[in-house]
């Protein structure tokens, strides 16, 4: 049971946030993000825990910043996943950056 709901739940994600417009999926993203953070669950604790291992010199108060940093980056991966199927390639080249092709 608990997997379909996860599924259902992706499903629900997918389909609404690729309608979305952009800015309001971002918007969104980050807020999921946000509140997620501040409920400092098991996965945010853990997020902390290996953070202080990479950044051993950061006080808690850094530690917390860089964790929300880390969940609005891996909202932000989700959302992009679920709007790539309606990104142009236009849309797609604007985001990507190419350094020393050459």
């Amino acid at each position: 049971m608990k997997e379909r709901l996860t599924d259902a739940g992706y499903a629900l994600a997918w389909a609404a946030v690729r309608r979305m417009p952009e800015r309001a999926a971002d918007a969104l993203g980050r807020r999921v993000a946000d509140t997620t953070w501040r409920r400092r669950g098991p996965a945010v604790l853990q997020l902390e825990a290996n953070l202080a291992r990479v950044v051993p010199d950061a006080g808690p108060e850094r530690l917390r910043e860089l964790s929300r940093q880390g969940m609005r980056s891996y909202l932000r991966y989700w959302t992009e996943s679920f709007r790539l199927p309606v990104w142009s390639p236009e849309r797609i080249e604007r985001g990507v950056g190419v350094e020393g092709i050459e």
